[in-house]
């Protein structure tokens, strides 16, 4: 996979999508506890070359110190939490991004399992919510 058609083509035949829009696309898992976790890729140009981006809220800014957010970033191999949007709009978002001319299929689906989870599982902790 070197491009975001090629993305694009495999999440179609691979998973149903949420949303499928020309930059963008969107899934739920749905994991054995039952909970729901919705993950967006993404498309956007950087450094001079193509990337994807991978994303999956977690919690509203006021339901997490940003200390924590740093501390349990420390400890991922994959990914990191940002903190994104602004005022009553601001989430905490598991966020990671990889050039798309080096993508290979394993480089795809371990990052959108290991994000996706892994914001599940910090919401779980953090809001005992769940809201995807």
């Amino acid at each position: 996979m070197a491009t975001w058609a090629e993305v694009q083509n495999h999440m179609r035949s691979t998973y149903t999508l949420a949303a499928d829009q020309p930059e963008w696309l969107s899934l739920d898992f749905q994991f054995e506890n039952k909970r729901l976790q919705r993950i967006i890729l993404s498309t956007f140009q950087a450094l001079g070359k193509n990337w994807v981006s991978f994303r999956s809220r977690i919690c509203r800014r006021e339901q997490m110190d940003p200390e924590v957010a740093v501390r349990k970033t420390g400890n991922f191999a994959v990914g990191a939490i940002g903190l994104i949007g602004e005022g009553d709009n601001a989430y905490y978002e598991m966020i990671y991004s990889t050039m798309l001319e080096t993508l290979d299929p394993e480089e795809l689906e371990l990052p959108l399992h290991v994000i996706c989870r892994t914001a599940d599982e910090i919401e779980a902790e953090i809001t005992h919510e769940d809201i995807a």
